[in-house]
């Protein structure tokens, strides 16, 4: 070796040990360890419950519990997707050729719970039962898994949506006379709640009380509550309302006064506003507190109510997303406008901790921040495009799970990929996010036709493909192509959804990313395209979906595309992603669900 490459090595190594030394040291009183060791992690699939942790890793479902090791529990013959966790028990759908079978794991075996034939939506597992949508002769039913056989609730004359489980108790939508209506099973029979006059959404169910939304039309809604004897209308039903929450006898939810977006919170008693009238959306509710983004001083703020009087948990121009609560336990994640860092914090005990901190043009993302009482846990993607489940929580490290000194990409050993991190980054010219959305909020991009804002829905995929997820990669929104099942195969279009303009001015080598969960027939019936331009008019394609083939995602893909042709050193670039329908004959698929959109380049 000659002395320049020897010299060139000892910097590197220096560089590695610095790095190390600056590297995720857990806060005093924590310890944060990675769980898996796998290059295979499911970014979308993640699942937490007490002291346990579920995820997928080559497909397979994998359950972690504190002090433990990580078992596999599915078989390892198919493809496993959409994992939920409660109490020991866990249900994940797998893919296993053109049946799609629901699976259910006791603490002990798996075993199969749905048909098979078709595909099972909307799914929930509550106190060792399971709930889903199965369709049956072309219409939703709701069908429960009671923990030793499967049965129907449903008659099967009315289509019917995604089912909620609470104990012994389930709550759904049926259409009824082309109007939702809000049915009610106590464990016997099945009542309805709702009025009939009006179509209900944002169903909610807990310990056997019911919440949802109303439409009275015009952008007019109502919030009911049903204690489980009577109902109590809770608004006034001139304004517009989102987002109903339902913990327990108490009910939150964002409305509409004088064209800013407020958090209303009822107690059981009576109902008050908790935001201070700037404009709030994305609000949680768990165990009589709430949480929410307000808009306060030109950012979006982190607001929390503990029950008694409300904090301001951030202060800061940073995006804030990945929100999940449990009880007084509040995690999130907060993305650098400008310094291209990611952070992820925990609020208990009216003290702010910052977990973990990393470089996301060096060292990738973070994903899928999620709490219970005991943990927190969230998935990290490397510079080596490995996902790693890591968990955080009070306490000293496990010598089982530490790796061992020099493991930069925390896969449990230390290698050639550790060091080739170190050097990219100390001899390479990092990238830097120029802009990025996480859907949290609507960013009021331009949509066309069926083109959509909002939480999916878990649907479609009854003709062909894979349903929509039920969140977004990140957070509960997405943009999407019907949120609420497939897409019409009428022919029309392109329908375009179009962001930006974003200034790429001092940028080259600049690149697209966004998280992407697409199911589409062929480009000879579905016409599908990523398209960008510098004036607005002129459009490139840098991507389509094949002809010949339809394009079938039952995970979020991360999918990134060379811009520079058209976006390098540009002040004004637009991003859009069409749809459109040539053929009657075409497939009926769920479409397009995008989250997590960012523009990335180098400085000049």
């Amino acid at each position: 070796m000659s002395k320049r490459m020897n010299s060139r090595l000892v910097v590197v190594l220096s560089a590695l040990s610095l790095f190390l030394s600056n590297g995720i040291a857990a806060p005093e009183g924590w310890v944060i360890q990675q769980i898996s060791n796998g290059g295979m992690i499911g970014p979308g699939f993640l699942a937490v419950h007490g002291d346990q942790v579920a995820y997928t890793d080559g497909g397979q479902v994998m359950i972690w519990t504190v002090g433990q090791q990580p078992r596999q529990i599915s078989s390892g013959q198919n493809d496993c997707s959409e994992i939920q966790l409660s109490d020991g028990t866990a249900t994940w759908r797998e893919i296993n050729g053109d049946q799609r079978p629901l699976m259910f794991w006791d603490g002990q075996s798996a075993r199969q719970i749905s048909s098979g034939q078709t595909q099972p939506e909307g799914f929930q597992l509550s106190d060792g039962k399971v709930a889903w949508i199965e369709h049956i002769d072309g219409k939703g039913q709701v069908m429960l898994w009671d923990g030793q056989t499967t049965r129907q609730l449903t008659n099967g004359m009315n289509n019917c949506y995604p089912a909620q489980l609470s104990n012994d108790t389930m709550a759904w939508t049926e259409s009824i006379q082309n109007k939702f209506q809000v049915m009610f099973w106590d464990g016997q029979t099945t009542r309805q709640l709702s009025s009939g006059q009006n179509s209900c959404d944002q169903l909610q169910l807990s310990n056997g009380k019911v919440a949802w939304r109303e439409d009275l039309g015009s952008n007019q809604y109502l919030v009911i509550f049903w204690d489980g004897r009577v109902g109590h209308q809770l608004t006034s039903g001139q304004t517009y309302c989102l987002d109903v929450n339902l913990f327990d006898g108490k009910v939150a939810w964002t409305e509409q006064i004088q064209d800013a977006y407020q958090v209303m919170f009822w107690d059981g008693q009576a109902t008050r506003q908790l935001s201070s009238g700037q404009g709030s959306y994305e609000v949680q509710l768990s165990e009589g507190k709430v949480v929410w983004m307000e808009w306060i001083g030109g950012g979006s703020q982190m607001m929390y109510w503990d029950g008694l009087e409300g904090h301001q948990l951030t202060k800061n121009l940073k995006e804030k997303n990945d929100i999940h609560m449990s009880n007084d336990r509040i995690v999130w994640r907060e993305v650098g406008i400008n310094d291209r860092h990611q952070y992820i914090y925990c609020w208990e005990n009216n003290q702010k901790t910052l977990l973990t901190v990393i470089d996301a043009s060096k060292s990738g993302h973070i994903f899928n921040c999620q709490i219970t009482s005991t943990l927190i846990s969230w998935i990290g993607l490397d510079s080596m495009d490995d996902a790693q489940v890591f968990v955080a929580m009070k306490g000293e490290t496990p010598a089982a799970v530490k790796g061992p000194e020099g493991d930069v990409n925390r896969d449990l050993k230390v290698d050639i990929q550790d060091l080739a991190i170190v050097s990219a980054n100390w001899l390479g010219k990092a990238k830097e996010r120029i802009t990025g959305e996480t859907l949290d909020r609507n960013p009021g991009w331009v949509v066309q036709g069926p083109w959509e804002f909002g939480r999916p829905t878990g649907m479609g995929g009854t003709e062909k493909g894979f349903a929509d997820p039920q969140a977004g990669v990140t957070g509960r929104n997405v943009y999407g192509v019907n949120l609420y099942g497939d897409y019409s195969t009428k022919v029309g279009g392109p329908y375009c959804l179009t962001a930006g303009p974003f200034d790429c001015s001092g940028y080259e080598k600049v690149g697209l990313a966004f998280a992407r969960w697409l199911n589409t027939d062929s480009a000879e019936y579905v016409r599908c395209t990523v398209e960008v331009s510098n004036d607005g008019s002129q459009w490139q394609t840098v991507w389509a979906n094949p002809a010949g083939a339809g394009v079938f995602d039952s995970v979020w893909q991360a999918v990134s595309y060379d811009i520079e042709a058209v976006a390098n050193g540009q002040a004004k670039v637009w991003v859009r992603w069409t749809h459109r329908i040539l053929s009657d004959r075409a497939f009926a698929c769920s479409g397009w669900n995008i989250d997590d959109v960012e523009v990335w380049g180098e400085r000049k």
